[in-house]
């Protein structure tokens, strides 16, 4: 029996989750790197406290978990919690912000509502918002939320550093983007090969385990954590940050390249689609090999950044 590439494996994932909906952010494979990398740099006081803290608020075993590789380790495991609640907690609006890959600078917050209730299944608010919220609740809630706002937390820091989380073509941060993933016929979007595609090829082609890849990523980067974490606590720049990856690499290192929308104008799925279709994009190895090179520092700055975060929460 002839065994299918990595190529085709990887595509046969994609194929399925671009036809059921929008994917999340990272993939489990993005999600457990970043909490794994996050861990090595909590202080002790951050590493008892959150240790304390889910183990005493599981989540709740009866939870459908989307990775069925969940790690035993709770807080990697939390870090994919917020995908597998967001439907039940009308949350899903928490985990991006459509900022114009047009701009480079401004003003971020006609891009982002306040966290508000519940109400017809939804609750307002954008990615930076909602990490404000989720801070303020770890600080003074009761004790199941303030689980629940370190399991959001782990969540959103990682949302926060994938580019089509924070970037926007007028195509639902590249949901509405049908590219093919090499020569093979199936399409995809280009959300999805940044949610988990280019990484999990990547993984497999590498013989890496997400503990190998997140090990050499804390080494390779590892005297950087001042510059990027403790030195750099600024929300909105981190998300000016991953924007810049957006436009310059997510899209701009397209070949043929879609033309950038104008900032404010209408959004349609089908006619950006159809529009994104006739160009008839491949992702090929060279942009799968830029793509890594941005992937892998965004992946170590969340962890530095959320580990710099808790421990200013439990110094």
């Amino acid at each position: 029996m002839r065994i299918p590439s990595c190529r085709h494996f990887v595509l046969a994932v994609l194929t399925v989750a671009a036809s059921t909906g929008p994917v999340r952010a990272w993939g489990c494979a993005g999600h457990h790197i970043v909490a794994l990398i996050a861990i090595q740099h909590l202080s002790a006081g951050a590493l008892a406290a959150t240790a304390e803290l889910l183990q005493s608020q599981p989540i709740d075993p009866h939870l459908a978990r989307y990775c069925k590789d969940e790690a035993a380790d709770p807080f990697v495991s939390s870090a994919t919690w917020a995908d597998d609640v967001k439907r039940a907690e009308g949350t899903g609006m928490w985990n991006y912000m459509d900022i114009p890959i047009g701009l480079t600078h401004g003003d971020l917050r006609p891009y982002c509502q306040p966290v508000g209730p519940l109400e017809n299944g939804n609750r307002t608010g954008c990615i930076l918002s909602a990490i404000r919220d989720q801070l303020r609740m770890l600080h003074n809630g009761v004790l199941a939320d303030r689980a629940r706002a370190l399991r959001y937390l782990i969540h959103l820091i990682g949302d926060l550093h994938q580019p089509l989380h924070v970037s926007d073509n007028g195509d639902g941060g590249g949901n509405c983007a049908p590219v093919h993933f090499g020569t093979v016929t199936p399409v995809t979007n280009l959300h999805a090969l940044w949610d988990s595609g280019i990484l999990e090829s990547f993984l497999l082609e590498s013989h890496l385990s997400q503990e190998d890849f997140a090990r050499q990523l804390d080494s390779r980067y590892r005297d950087r954590f001042q510059e990027w974490g403790s030195k750099n606590r600024d929300l909105d720049q981190w998300a000016w940050e991953v924007h810049e990856v957006g436009a310059r690499i997510t899209y701009g290192a397209l070949v043929p390249r879609i033309p950038v929308e104008p900032a404010g104008g209408p959004s349609d799925c089908a006619a950006e689609s159809a529009k994104v279709r006739a160009l008839n994009i491949v992702i090929g190895k060279d942009y799968e090999q830029t793509a890594m090179g941005a992937i892998g520092p965004l992946l170590t700055r969340a962890g530095f950044r959320l580990a710099e975060l808790l421990n200013q929460v439990w110094p």
